[in-house]
């Protein structure tokens, strides 16, 4: 399994494509290799889930793929913010994806192999050479009753209905003072950051501040332990219990 997802004999990756104005355009994605020319990224120590899952998707047969992934593909197409959400940063989508009216969805298999320095620029790339090697699914649109009839089957499939209520719902708790509403501000408040510095640099960011709250109690504590200790206080104590004792005994 894994000598495959490594890259000997080449990465298999799935590339997915929307349909907008009459041509097929690539979905980016965070992480994971696409776009050619684009460098690999530095994700340590933050794991991308999405990009993660797509790695091992590839190593499915065409026209076969789980759940999930057909879930994915119908939130692309609707358009769904919290999913666009994990493909990038607001600012590093094109506006096709966010803005536009993407009629269809498909996706094709790659093999992905590292370019030489011979074949490339050092820092502009290309950085991977790649070759089509199968349609892995074929187009599907928002009305296609397969994706609808998949989905529900796994149950994954949510009514216009039920989309209204959970909605519905969702405001209610934010609007009444308690948990869900603390939470919801505090994940409003990490998606802010995540969109303004990125996950890797969030999570770099979450790991400096402990280390540093970590190493500020450590040193209270320290000089805590290192506070005289007044015996005298000790000595009234014992004295007040030794009069009670005797008071008792009369």
């Amino acid at each position: 399994l894994f000598r495959h997802m490594t890259g000997v004999g080449g990465r298999p990756e799935l590339i997915i494509e929307g349909h907008v104005d009459g041509e097929w355009r690539e979905v980016p994605f965070r992480f994971k290799p696409g776009n050619t020319s684009r460098i690999p990224g530095f994700i340590v120590p933050h794991q991308p889930r999405l990009d993660w899952q797509m790695w091992f998707a590839a190593l499915g047969q065409p026209g076969s793929a789980p759940p999930w992934f057909i879930s994915l593909l119908h939130r692309i197409l609707t358009q769904e913010k919290t999913v666009l959400r994990l493909l990038g940063r607001g600012t590093d989508l094109p506006k096709w994806l966010t803005e536009g009216e993407i009629s269809g969805i498909r996706v094709r298999k790659y093999l992905y192999h590292y370019t030489n320095v011979s074949e490339g620029s050092l820092l502009a790339g290309p950085f991977w050479k790649r070759e089509n090697q199968v349609e892995f699914l074929p187009e599907l649109n928002r009305a296609d009753p397969r994706m609808k009839h998949y989905l529900k089957q796994a149950n994954l499939w949510e009514s216009k209905k039920t989309a209204k209520k959970r909605r519905k719902r969702r405001r209610q708790d934010i609007a009444s003072p308690g948990i869900p509403r603390a939470l919801h501000y505090l994940r409003e408040g990490v998606s802010w950051l995540e969109e303004s510095i990125g996950h890797e640099q969030l999570v770099w960011l979450a790991l400096l501040t402990a280390l540093c709250l970590g190493s500020a109690l450590r040193a209270c504590w320290r000089a805590f332990r290192r506070l005289p200790v007044d015996d005298g206080w000790d000595k009234e104590l014992e004295e007040n219990m030794k009069r009670l004792e005797r008071k008792k005994m009369q």
